[in-house]
């Protein structure tokens, strides 16, 4: 009897200094717990091309670095590419205000509301000068937050570069700190997870840029308006299949039959056809590497992630709202499996 109390005594209490050394680990975490899901993240999306380099390089560090450094260097120039799109999407708008048919706009409506009651009361209360100031203060809060952009950037690509190494170790560990009688069925439940985690990333998200690097480039190509965000429409709708090229396309045909350019229009009906094509193969293409129908998240539920998402963990809330739906289906899974 003696011995029963004492080994329920001594279980307890190594859950209980588990649970203690868990809560202050989430305690410490807390303040940069965004920059950590970010590298998990990033580690995760990219250990494929690591094992595949790891295969011909065999030290584990070189072939870290050599993915850390590739895929890094693929992000900075997407950054930079999106950059100097935004730039000349500004510098055309700048243009396009100080033509003299929106110059001649603005006179007229300013000549209207000068007339009207209402209209100078409302130009009597705007103040230019608190206009600047607030602008002003934003720039230079923009200014300040810089430092601490590169900063985080930089703890990134540190976190991402020790979980890419060291991950299986971090999971071998938890493992173990939850006792040999759950090792079957956790590592069952990681496997189910793994699986629903390739789903989301390579199957939806891999699809959905691809998709949109296409449409982008074919945009580009025949000089549509607002190329970059037709293409960020496909890139977020083509989580529903077949979906995501249509908008963008039917967008592009009406602007061509509108100003006339009806040779145009029939290769942009052409490329649409194309992109369905491209779109089932990338499809077809990531259902073959090894990801079953049944682990596939539900786009209902992949979209509600990713507007939940980033209103909880900011911009990668994008990856990880989907994420935590598809780990509460496995959650869900795994407990019904055990009844």
């Amino acid at each position: 009897m003696f011995c029963m109390v004492r080994d329920t005594i001594s279980r307890f209490r190594d859950i209980i200094l588990k649970l203690a050394i868990l809560s202050a680990s989430m305690i410490l975490l807390y303040p940069i717990y965004k920059l950590v899901l970010s590298s998990i993240i990033f580690s995760y999306a990219v250990y494929p091309s690591k094992r595949y380099i790891r295969s011909v390089v065999k030290s584990n560090n070189l072939a870290t670095l050599l993915t850390s450094v590739l895929w890094i260097s693929v992000l900075i120039y997407f950054i930079v590419f999106l950059i100097n799109l935004g730039l000349g999407a500004v510098t055309d708008l700048y243009s396009v205000s100080q033509s003299p048919e929106v110059s001649a706009l603005f006179s007229n409506a300013q000549s209207f509301l000068e007339n009207n009651a209402v209209g100078s009361t409302l130009i009597a209360q705007i103040d230019i000068r608190a206009f600047l100031s607030v602008v002003g203060n934003y720039l230079s809060r923009l200014l300040v937050s810089i430092p601490g952009v590169i900063l985080q950037v930089f703890a990134i690509i540190i976190f991402s570069f020790y979980f890419l190494r060291d991950g299986g170790d971090f999971i071998e560990l938890g493992i173990k700190q939850m006792g040999k009688s759950n090792e079957g069925s956790l590592r069952e439940a990681l496997k189910k997870l793994d699986n629903v985690f390739r789903s989301i990333i390579y199957g939806y998200l891999l699809s959905a840029v691809v998709i949109g690097l296409l449409v982008l480039a074919v945009l580009l190509i025949l000089n549509v308006p607002q190329a970059f965000v037709l293409a960020l429409v496909a890139t977020i709708f083509s989580v529903i299949p077949l979906f995501g090229p249509a908008i963008p396309s039917i967008v592009a045909i009406i602007y061509f039959f509108y100003t006339g350019a009806y040779v145009k229009a029939g290769f942009m009906i052409i490329v649409w056809f194309g992109l369905t094509f491209v779109d089932d193969l990338v499809r077809m293409f990531v259902s073959r590497r090894g990801i079953k129908k049944e682990y596939k998240l539900h786009p209902l539920l992949f979209i509600f992630g990713i507007i939940a998402g980033p209103s909880l963990f900011g911009p990668i809330g994008i990856v990880v709202g989907p994420m935590i739906f598809g780990a509460l289906t496995v959650l869900l899974d795994v407990t019904n499996g055990s009844k």
